[in-house]
C-alpha cells in the first residue's frame, strides 16, 4: 500500500510476504500523510528500505502490533525518515533484520516508543543498531530491548541525537562497540542523552568526530554507574543506571 496525501487506518489486519524493491515492503507513507496501525501484524515483508513499514515525512502510529521477520538495508521493521513522527506503543519488533542500520527501527525522524518489546533484530556484520538506530529525538519509556545484535556498533541502540530512556531494560544485546548502547554525537550538533532508572549490562560510549562522552565513574563491581560529561557540541546526563 502507498499512502500519499491521505489518512490510512490499518486495523486488525496482516502484511506477509510483500516486498518493494525501493521502499515500504508492506507499506509506504507518503509526505503529508498519515498512517494508524492498530492490532495488526507485518512479518517476513522485503524492501530495500522500510522492510515492513517506511514513513517518509509523514505521521505514522502503531499500536498492539507485531513486526516479525521483516528485512531491509535500512529499518528492518520499520524506517522512519527526517521530519516524519513515529509513535509506537504496546508493540513487538523481533527478527527483524537490517543490513546497514536498524534492524527493528530506524529513525532519522521524531520517535517514541512506549510499552513496547525490541528483541532479537540484527544489524550486518559492518551494520549499526541492531534494536533501534535513532538520528533525531527519541523518547522510550517501559521498553524492554533484548538479545539484539550488531556487527558495528550499538547492538541495542545507536543513538546519534537527543534522547531520554526512562524505565527501560536492556538486556543480552551484542555488538563490536556499545553492546546495550553507542551514543555517538555527530560533529556539530547539539544533544543530550537521558538515562533514568535503566536495567542495562555493558553501557559503552563511542567517540566519532572528535566529541565523546568522557568522565564515567563505574560503581564498585560494575553494579552501577553515575556519571555526567558536559561538552561544548552537546550534554550527556546519565543517572541511576544499575546493572541486571
Amino acid at each position: 500500500i502507498h499512502n500519499s496525501l491521505g489518512r490510512l487506518e490499518i486495523l486488525n489486519s496482516t502484511f506477509s510476504g510483500n516486498s518493494a524493491v525501493h521502499v515500504g515492503g508492506g507499506v509506504a507513507n507518503d509526505l503529508n500523510s498519515v498512517t494508524n496501525i492498530v492490532n495488526s501484524t507485518f512479518e517476513e515483508n522485503v524492501a530495500g528500505m522500510g522492510g515492513g513499514v517506511q514513513n517518509f515525512a509523514g505521521t505514522l502510529t502503531v499500536r498492539g502490533s507485531t513486526f516479525r521477520g521483516n528485512s531491509a538495508g535500512s529499518g528492518g521493521g520499520v524506517q522512519n525518515l527526517e521530519n516524519g513522527s513515529l509513535e509506537v506503543r504496546d508493540s513487538t519488533f523481533t527478527r527483524n533484520h537490517a543490513e546497514i542500520e536498524g534492524g527493528g527501527i530506524h529513525s532519522v525522524g521524531a520517535l517514541l516508543v512506549v510499552d513496547s518489546t525490541i528483541s532479537r533484530n540484527t544489524a550486518g556484520a559492518t551494520g549499526r543498531g541492531g534494536g533501534i538506530s535513532s538520528a533525531a529525538q527519541a523518547e522510550f519509556d517501559t521498553v524492554k530491548i533484548l538479545h539484539n545484535s550488531s556487527g558495528s556498533s550499538g547492538g541495542g541502540l545507536y543513538n546519534l541525537a537527543s534522547a531520554t530512556i526512562d524505565h527501560t531494560t536492556f538486556a543480552g544485546n551484542s555488538s563490536n562497540d556499545g553492546g546495550a548502547i553507542a551514543f555517538v554525537r555527530q560533529v556539530g550538533a547539539e544533544s543530550s542523552v537521558m538515562l533514568l532508572d535503566v536495567a542495562s549490562g555493558r553501557l559503552r560510549t563511542l567517540a566519532e568526530g572528535g566529541h565523546d562522552f568522557r568522565h564515567l565513574t563505574w560503581g564498585a563491581g560494575g553494579r552501577s554507574l553515575l556519571a555526567t560529561s558536559v561538552r561544548s557540541m552537546g550534554r550527556a546526563t546519565i543517572v541511576r543506571v544499575p546493572f541486571d
